[in-house]
């Protein structure tokens, strides 16, 4: 009797939606960046399709795929793609607001992932905003121990989160979900406005490739600066490297 082939288990890396304007963008493409530079295959999915100021992953990555989850089975639509992607890991950037649809399909489905084969990683980047911090504990009241966790410090307000490193629920947070922590450095606002505005990731302006980058971009300091970010959101990216890429 011939034994069904196990098929190779998948890594959902879902970026969480929630408050908008976290940053939540510049950590999906600096992680797709990551991926890039290392050569290792990375399914794509812009859920992100109302974000027309900044963009979603499809913006500044045009291989990625556009689904939305607000359709009766979204979701059901978003796992089918990623168990049929040659990749082994899946990079989905959810929309702002996108809690409601996606913790309905968690309640029900869930305790499904582990038999589709799905291993599920939740990147969520905070700030010193009151809301950003609430949308990390409302998916992790949701997910418990469903998933990893990987928090993404946005220090563009400064380097300090007392709302998750000073307070009782945050205290509660780290110690049952045992987070990996991270941080995402603060981006000089004319080299990030000109990223944005020239649909470019930090990766990609410095890659030697034909696109282009402008006169602003190609100027010698400001292609050190992106080095420093680059370098140093890889160097953080290392330390979760293990929970990242299976």
């Amino acid at each position: 009797m011939t034994s069904k082939m196990k098929r190779k288990r998948k890594q959902a890396i879902i970026m969480a939606g929630g408050k908008g304007g976290t940053g939540k963008t510049v950590a999906a493409t600096s992680i797709a960046d990551y991926f890039c530079e290392r050569k290792i295959p990375l399914a794509l999915v812009d859920c992100d399709l109302e974000n027309q100021r900044r963009g979603g992953l499809s913006t500044f990555f045009h291989s990625a795929a556009k689904l939305t989850i607000r359709g009766e089975r979204g979701m059901d639509e978003l796992i089918d793609h990623l168990l049929e992607s040659a990749a082994d890991s899946g990079l989905i950037d959810l929309g702002a607001g996108s809690g409601a649809d996606t913790h309905k399909w968690f309640a029900a489905m869930g305790d499904s992932l582990d038999e589709l084969g799905i291993d599920l990683t939740l990147v969520t980047v905070i700030t010193s905003s009151p809301a950003a911090i609430q949308t990390l504990y409302d998916w992790a009241s949701e997910l418990k121990s469903r998933c990893k966790y990987v928090v993404v410090k946005n220090c563009r307000d400064g380097d300090t989160f007392p709302l998750l490193d000073d307070t009782e629920t945050g205290a509660t947070f780290l110690k049952l979900a045992k987070p990996s922590i991270i941080k995402l450095e603060k981006r000089a606002s004319d080299i990030q406005a000109e990223l944005e505005t020239r649909r470019l990731t930090v990766g990609q302006a410095l890659a030697p490739d034909d696109r282009d980058i402008g006169t602003f971009l190609a100027k010698a300091v400001v292609r050190a600066r992106l080095r420093g970010y680059f370098n140093r959101i890889n160097a953080e990216l290392d330390r979760v490297q293990g929970i990242l890429i299976p």
